[in-house]
């Protein structure tokens, strides 16, 4: 291999001025419901599933009943500590040890129609359903109805409750409202008109909305009864998502999403309100008993404060806008995953719209990696291994091979992964390589050091389709012995085989930070001097024309239509769309420009991972993602909408096969249905003939939910014996 040439031609940089934002911030989840009881509280959001933090809201980690769980708005935190959670399936699922495993409640199931619990003062535990008040006097182990004296009735059932401090329970329905002394035993018809939204406070004072044929309509006027029903009074015009009474003072707080900048605050029973600004739009809250109140906002996270009218901070450790560091962005499996050096690993499963921290026991990430069967591993100052996307991590050194490695570099290619760095405790340079997903290792390189004199480790790995990989070995070398003046030189190294075996360059005087292959197959590699460029597999090097001498590169991706796009220490994105000859930056919308990490996701978006704010995704996939590597699709699939939650538009990707890789001689029907939550059919999306010699490849569609109430709606793609049904939200 020749050594590397320098280029000295002069490097021209020059300034997009384009006003319109490129990139959009990764935003918090909308939180549709949360639960605090002392130290844990439990969170849930259309596109995240279930959070839940046990460090009175420092830090927020996913927790899930089953890999497709999606929550149903309500759950709840027992005094106990037992979870509760309802899940789009209609099922009550239930944690004993605080999130790690759930299991589904026996005798409670198809709970529709916005459920919700509550947990009474002593063990009792109620459901509000279609069905009516199901109670359970055992934590969860045993279910029984309880609607004596409790009418339901409405096109549409339902029964939402509420609970007092003193342990009074209320329950609205479409018939009524109701109110229970003796544990949900026997009920009493407080109102004949019907209510959805239903709250009461420790003197008996019930609070409600009016109830109207479509509960999904907003809803206008906010009543109270001081007399067990006797009298109402009409307190305020409002739209009510939210009507919360603090336990501690019987202070109410109403809120709509629909008010953006906060809530209304009354503490003299609803006769007078303040108007509270929280620069956000509350959607449930919670006390957890210690002094604390959570509140769930519209797109902004959770935010917690000491009192109603204080200042409200994040709480959002785990959730997007409080994760810095970002090192290593990847896709596996259908989700995203950001991974940080401070923070742990986050995920997301809508397009990068939203990231929840997952896997609580491992924080500090330098790089994160898949292969082909989604197995992930992870690398900081040893190798992780996790194998359910994630969620759980195994220190993982095979016998005799990594115990001694102290890795720097770490990629992986279909079921194969390459890890380098150095030997502890002495001079000498490893790669080791497993060819079955981490469970054995074979050491395929080393350099033979001497402490003090000569030191080498592998810094950098890139493997490419091809089976080409390459990367780069720094040598320390000690230029006053025994005193330590050291030199750093650094040299590339190449394998054809996927790393089986190594050829090295000469030592330079660049250091490599990253390579990426194009789709001409050409080769490109940042280093502390700018960008080289290889057009014969890595055998020889050059830089570019135009060179990139005061930037901190740090991280190179190539686009399928070969546009180069690096991000910087110190200024952002720049990207080159002719082979590195002349340069732009790529800023618009960015609020940090300190980028370690940058990706292509495989919907064709681009992401960037910055020191402190955060994942940056995109506005617009950057490249076409409709089959760019030629190769036939071989499954459909059905992609989570996105947004999701959404007002009122959505989009809906999915991908089709290549008929020649199913049933050639015959025709096949694509069709994508929107259904409501009772399966009656809204809309047909698509429907198309999929004909012998069609292409494979990725389509989107827009759903407009405008001329639609606020609820769940389910979509669904079908072909042939294929079919697969998704949730999704629209949320007004």
């Amino acid at each position: 291999m020749r050594t590397l040439k320098i280029s000295l031609l002069v490097f021209i940089f020059s300034i997009s001025i384009s006003a319109q934002d490129f990139w959009q911030h990764s935003s918090f989840p909308i939180i549709l419901d949360i639960d605090a009881k002392n130290n844990i509280i439990l969170a849930s959001s259309g596109q995240n599933g279930l959070a839940l933090s046990t460090d009175y809201g420092e830090n927020w980690f996913s927790t899930s009943p089953t890999v497709s769980f999606q929550p149903y708005f309500s759950l709840a935190v027992h005094n106990s500590g037992n979870l509760f959670a309802v899940g789009a399936d209609g099922y009550l699922y239930r944690s004993t040890d605080t999130g790690i495993t759930w299991l589904q409640c026996a005798g409670i199931h198809w709970l529709y129609n916005g459920p919700n619990i509550k947990c009474g003062n002593n063990e009792n535990i109620y459901v509000g359903s279609h069905w009516g008040v199901h109670r359970s006097t055992d934590s969860g182990e045993t279910w029984t109805l309880q609607n004596n004296g409790l009418q339901i009735g409405g096109s549409t059932p339902y029964v939402r409750i509420n609970i007092s401090n003193t342990g009074i329970l209320v329950a609205a329905t479409p018939s009524g409202i109701f109110k229970s002394t003796n544990n949900a035993n026997s009920w009493d018809t407080i109102s004949s008109i019907g209510a959805t939204n239903i709250a009461i406070n420790s003197l008996g004072y019930i609070y409600a909305d009016k109830y109207r044929a479509d509960p999904y309509l907003k809803l206008d006027t906010l009543y109270r009864t001081t007399n067990n029903g006797v009298s109402w009074e009409a307190l305020k015009p409002w739209s009510e998502l939210l009507i919360f009474i603090s336990p501690t003072d019987d202070a109410i707080v109403l809120a709509a999403a629909n008010y953006s900048e906060g809530y209304f605050l009354s503490n003299d029973f609803g006769l007078t309100w303040t108007s509270i600004i929280t620069g956000n739009s509350p959607l449930c809250m919670s006390y957890n008993g210690n002094g604390s109140y959570f509140m769930g906002t519209y797109g902004v996270g959770i935010l917690k404060s000491n009192s109603l009218t204080g200042s409200w901070q994040p709480s959002n450790i785990g959730f997007p806008g409080s994760v810095t560091k970002v090192s290593s962005i990847i896709s596996n499996s259908g989700k995203l995953f950001a991974a940080t050096r401070s923070f742990g690993l986050f995920a997301s499963t809508d397009n990068g719209n939203s990231f929840t921290k997952i896997s609580p026991g491992l924080n500090e990430i330098n790089k994160l990696s898949a292969t082909s069967n989604g197995y992930m591993f992870a690398m900081y100052g040893t190798i992780f291994r996790s194998t359910d996307l994630g969620i759980t991590w195994s220190y993982y050194p095979p016998p005799h091979v990594l115990y001694d490695l102290q890795p720097y570099s770490l990629c992986t290619s279909g079921s194969i992964i390459l890890t380098g760095g150095k030997r502890y405790a002495i001079a000498d340079a490893e790669l080791d390589q497993s060819t079955d997903n981490g469970e054995s290792w074979e050491e395929v390189l080393s350099i033979t050091g001497t402490p003090d004199q000569d030191e080498f480790k592998v810094i950098a790995l890139k493997m490419n389709f091809d089976s080409t990989a390459l990367g780069c070995v720094e040598k320390r070398h000690n230029i006053n012995p025994p005193w330590p003046t050291w030199q750093y030189t650094y040299a590339i190294i190449r394998s054809t085989d996927y790393g089986l075996s190594w050829t090295s360059s000469d030592y330079i005087y660049d250091q490599i930070h990253d390579f990426a292959w194009n789709y001409s197959n050409e080769v490109f590699a940042i280093t502390s001097q700018g960008l080289i460029k290889s057009t014969d597999a890595g055998l020889s090097w050059n830089y570019t024309t135009g060179t990139l001498p005061t930037l901190d590169l740090r991280s190179l991706v190539i686009s399928y239509d070969n546009i180069i796009y690096i991000g910087t220490g110190n200024s952002g994105i720049i990207y080159s769309d002719d082979n590195g000859n002349s340069w732009n930056t790529l800023n618009q919308g960015m609020t940090d420009t300190v980028i370690n990490s940058i990706y292509i996701s495989p919907l064709g978006f681009l992401f960037a991972g910055t020191e402190n704010d955060g994942v940056f995704r995109s506005i617009d996939p950057i490249t076409s993602v409709e089959n760019p590597t030629g190769i036939l699709v071989q499954i459909y699939k059905l992609y989570q909408n996105y947004p999701n939650p959404f007002n009122p538009v959505t989009k809906i990707k999915y991908t089709i096969p290549s008929v020649e890789t199913r049933h050639a001689s015959s025709l096949q029907i694509v069709t994508l249905k929107i259904y409501d939550i009772l399966g009656r059919e809204i809309a047909t999306l698509v429907n198309k003939e999929i004909r012998q010699g069609r292409t494979a490849g990725e389509y989107e569609v827009e759903f407009n939910g405008s001329n639609l109430p606020s609820g769940i709606y389910f979509y669904q793609l079908k072909a042939g014996q294929y079919s697969e049904t998704k949730k999704m939200i629209l949320l007004k």
